[in-house]
């Protein structure tokens, strides 16, 4: 067989420019993304015990860990932790009999994977899946809910994640944050006590699967689609539902996202303030809580938070976590920025971002419980 690259599935993108014997040469395929951004994932047959080299042409593409690989057809994935001394490509060693590989700037997360999760919480009760609407294209964007609703618990949580779709580490999180408000455990008991709880996993659903980059696409993405009238289907439903839902009781919201593909400041777990004063704060006492708690294994640190008018966060009222402040049931909201590969000196796995998501929950239950006692 010979070697052979495409993107003919799922989530898959890059440009294949030419591939000289073990030489690639691709780049990040843009579409309709105004500026550079670096989301790819590529699949390779015919490669077995060849020593390939990725050389990416546009621009940077890969993070400080190197490119995620599977050997599995997608079904597990790390990182190589290997890259040129440029950053701008990579070998890779093909064991002897390996029929298919697949590359990425990140882990992926599709439908397939969301389908697998929802079977794992199978064995948990409580719960029910729905759809927030129909996208573009007319997949369904699911909505994971506590069920049946019940107006009689005072608090509402909405999670939501890839408002830019190749943001896939977010999934993880939430994943973790489900499993930790399921959990037959004080904490898990306490939460589905308070909480009626939804969870939009892709807010641009035809994005996650059609393998965009969703970021700075044209004429705006879908976190800046909260102002005026919104252009997306997902979005408006958003916006319709979460007010009508909460009525008169207390929301709560997560918007999960990635930031920049590598950097210092970029490889960390850190917390975006916003203008509103009064939820940014009680945002810090519920990320101080999971700090104090946090047992690993990927750390997070309030000194790396950006406030509002610092850096790069000068507001945007377009955005998911501007609308939401916005709302007057809204306590507690933001943005949390989830480090693709790499937090403080730790690789990510999915299983480490579960994990973190789990302690987000728990977190959340002793901020509730204190919100209380306050009282």
């Amino acid at each position: 067989m010979s070697l052979h690259i495409d993107t003919n599935f799922p989530g898959g993108n890059a440009i294949i420019e030419r591939i000289e014997g073990d030489q690639i040469f691709l780049q990040q395929d843009l579409r309709d993304t105004q500026s550079d951004w670096f989301y790819w994932y590529c699949r390779v047959t015919g490669a077995s015990g060849r020593t390939l080299h990725f050389n990416f042409t546009k621009s940077r593409a890969l993070g400080g860990r190197g490119p995620a690989f599977s050997l599995d057809g997608g079904e597990s994935w790390r990182y190589l932790s290997s890259l040129d001394e440029d950053g701008k490509g990579f070998s890779f060693s093909v064991p002897q009999g390996a029929q298919e590989l697949r590359f990425s700037n990140t882990i992926p997360y599709l439908q397939t994977d969301w389908q697998k999760c929802l079977a794992r919480l199978k064995k948990y009760s409580g719960w029910e899946e729905g759809v927030l609407a129909k996208s573009r294209s007319g997949r369904n964007v699911e909505m994971f809910r506590s069920g049946p609703s019940q107006k009689s618990k005072p608090f509402c949580l909405v999670l939501t994640a890839r408002h830019h779709c190749c943001e896939t580490i977010a999934n993880f999180a939430m994943e973790g944050i489900i499993e930790g408000f399921l959990a037959q455990d004080k904490d898990g008991e306490f939460l589905r006590s308070k909480i009626d709880f939804a969870a939009i996993p892709f807010m641009d659903k035809d994005g996650s699967e059609n393998g965009d980059q969703g970021k700075l696409r044209s004429p705006h993405d879908h976190n800046r689609d909260y102002l005026g009238e919104s252009i997306y289907p997902e979005v408006a439903a958003l916006r319709k539902f979460t007010p009508e839902w909460v009525g008169s009781r207390k929301l709560l919201f997560f918007d999960l996202h990635c930031p920049w593909i590598s950097g210092k400041e970029q490889d960390r777990i850190f917390l975006v303030g916003q203008e509103n004063q009064k939820i940014w704060q009680e945002f810090q006492n519920y990320g101080k809580i999971l700090e104090s708690i946090n047992p690993g294994p990927l750390p997070f640190h309030m000194e790396h938070n950006v406030p509002y008018g610092c850096g790069w966060n000068k507001g945007i009222p377009s955005t998911c976590a501007s609308w939401v402040s916005t709302l007057p049931q809204t306590l507690m909201s933001g943005t949390f920025e989830l480090g693709y590969d790499d937090i403080c000196g730790v690789e990510v796995t999915p299983d480490a971002f579960r994990a973190f998501g789990h302690t987000m929950a728990k977190a959340l239950a002793q901020y509730l419980g204190a919100e209380a006692d306050s009282k």
